[in-house]
């Protein structure tokens, strides 16, 4: 399965909520505050289920690549 990173683009924050495959539970902030604790970009594992949640605001963006690449049979 293919790691994901994460990177921050421009608006709001957003909070990932990340299962890990042996049940261990975290969130990680994404977004512009970093002196809040937010990071610009961060890993995913593969193997791993991922949801997310924005911050009050307009908008947020987020750009993601996959190594090694995208297959669908990973779903």
């Amino acid at each position: 399965m293919s790691d994901h990173v994460h990177y921050y683009q421009a608006g709001v924050g957003m909070t990932y909520f990340i299962v890990h495959p042996d049940g261990r539970f975290e969130t990680q902030r994404v977004g512009p505050n970093i002196e809040d604790g937010d990071v610009l970009q961060f890993v995913v594992k593969g193997g791993c289920l991922k949801a997310c949640h924005k911050a009050p605001g307009d908008f947020v963006l987020i750009g993601e690549a996959v190594a090694p690449g995208f297959d669908f049979a990973d779903f």
